[in-house]
């Protein structure tokens, strides 16, 4: 009978976006859940790797500090292009609430038309210029 062969391996094989957690509160509230993610999402199905590290970095995120709610932070996200975004997004739902996502310059064109065109929704229900009112609509 041959050995197994162990490979050891590191959700960075996927990707080489950073990421970073805050969580936020306002009054004796919830916790809600701040993920921002930062460098160069692949363009179309060269990002579906950054899509997975991603999905992998929000699921983690949600079992070990259990928010109320998330605010995806792509500020500092260069995306251009690829339909993977989409389950991102849908992966940072929390009991029924949809992710809100503080956008920039580097993706809010191709945000906007992702939530428009594959999430069928209204942008302006779910992309932000600034985190202080994506945490506002979260919070609501």
């Amino acid at each position: 009978m041959p050995a197994f062969v162990i490979t050891p391996r590191s959700l960075g094989e996927l990707s080489a976006i950073r990421y970073r957690f805050a969580t936020a509160r306002r009054g004796d509230g919830d916790d809600l859940l701040v993920v921002t993610f930062a460098g160069a999402y692949g363009v179309g199905s060269s990002g579906n790797g950054d899509a997975l590290f991603m999905r992998a970095v929000i699921g983690l995120a949600l079992r070990a500090f259990a928010p109320a709610g998330v605010v995806l932070d792509l500020r500092e996200l260069d995306y251009r292009w690829g339909d993977m975004m989409a389950s991102v997004l849908n992966d940072a739902i929390v009991g029924g609430v949809a992710p809100a996502v503080v956008v920039s310059d580097a993706c809010r064109k191709a945000l906007t038309s992702l939530v428009t065109d594959e999430l069928g929704e209204d942008p302006g229900d779910r992309l932000f210029d600034g985190l202080d009112d994506a945490l506002h609509a979260v919070h609501r």
